[in-house]
């Protein structure tokens, strides 16, 4: 049996318990059982243990053969969906490869990416071509399980009640107004809501390239460094349905401290990734600005950029 400690340690499980209750305290100690298990199952040798948002991640190998990740989640749901987007991105090198799943207890096999360093871990940013192959490989079609994912409209309800139940934090109460959360809300229901029709009246797609599968979390903690010959490769996924703009928010809000960079980015994407709008990208990050300032300040004071997220978010129409 493994090291309970390993499996999980105390500020892992607080984690954990913050994210997702009280009601996860069970899973939690049932985890050292289940990791010991899936090592048994794939044959695993684990060497090191990390936390995500949603997860306990496992980095090791199979014996004999290469590295891998074993990741294991509370929210089953959160483990189901992902599975289902990477079936559907599977062969494409700009997505970490699902090697085998558990649906019993909602653990996945990974692929190790090689050298799998964190886009958020680096002082700069990938070029514009990079980010934009990365964009452009996600849009896979044919393969999408649209009808078994949730849309964009209710991943925007999620992460609202989310940031909703952290505006009480002493810091984000001093920066973020009420009414900033409220107008930010708003503006991305009707957005979501447009693709949302289109999914289901079958539109042209003329204004955003159509609705389609969306990574939704492709922050630079979830993209790793595939090496020269692969590129930037996307990791933990929040698939959803609908409109796929939202996958270039991240990119283009990201360590952008003006307005005039904003736009700057914007358009680059816009001419490199296709169907991509710029209006509505400038209009995604407007909304989702307060997102992001609430999660940011909700665990470190605010740095630069988040205080020009602050001010993007004030530009959201009353």
């Amino acid at each position: 049996m493994l090291d309970p400690d390993f499996v999980l340690d105390a500020a892992a499980r607080d984690r954990l318990l913050d994210r997702f209750g009280a009601e996860a305290g069970p899973w939690c100690d049932a985890l050292p059982r289940v990791v010991d298990e899936c090592c048994q199952r794939w044959d695993l040798e684990l060497d090191e243990a990390l936390s995500g948002g949603t997860s306990r991640v496992f980095i090791g190998r199979r014996r004999g053969r290469g590295g891998v990740v074993l990741k294991l989640t509370p929210d089953r749901t959160v483990a189901d969906t992902e599975a289902l987007a990477l079936h559907a991105w599977a062969g494409t090198p700009q997505v970490v490869d699902l090697l085998d799943a558990d649906p019993e207890t909602g653990a996945l096999l990974l692929e190790k990416v090689e050298p799998g360093a964190k886009l958020s871990d680096q002082p700069g940013l990938p070029s514009f071509e990079e980010i934009a192959r990365l964009l452009a490989s996600l849009r896979v079609t044919g393969r999408d399980p649209l009808d078994q994912l949730p849309t964009v409209a209710e991943r925007v309800e999620f992460l609202f009640a989310l940031i909703g139940r952290r505006r009480s934090h002493p810091r984000v109460t001093e920066l973020v107004p009420p009414d900033l959360v409220a107008r930010g809300h708003r503006l991305a229901r009707d957005l979501a809501a447009d693709a949302a029709a289109e999914l289901v009246h079958g539109g042209p797609g003329l204004v955003h390239g159509g609705p389609g599968l969306v990574h939704g979390d492709l922050g630079l903690p979830n993209v790793l460094d595939g090496g020269p010959g692969r590129g930037l490769v996307a990791i933990d996924p929040r698939p959803c349905r609908g409109d796929r703009t939202v996958d270039a928010i991240d990119w283009a809000v990201g360590r952008t401290t003006s307005l005039a960079g904003l736009r700057e980015r914007i358009e680059r994407l816009g001419a490199l990734v296709p169907d991509l709008n710029g209006d509505r990208l400038e209009q995604w990050c407007q909304a989702t600005a307060v997102i992001n300032v609430v999660q940011t300040c909700y665990r470190r004071p605010p740095d630069k950029t988040t205080r020009f997220l602050l001010q993007l978010a004030a530009s959201v129409p009353g």
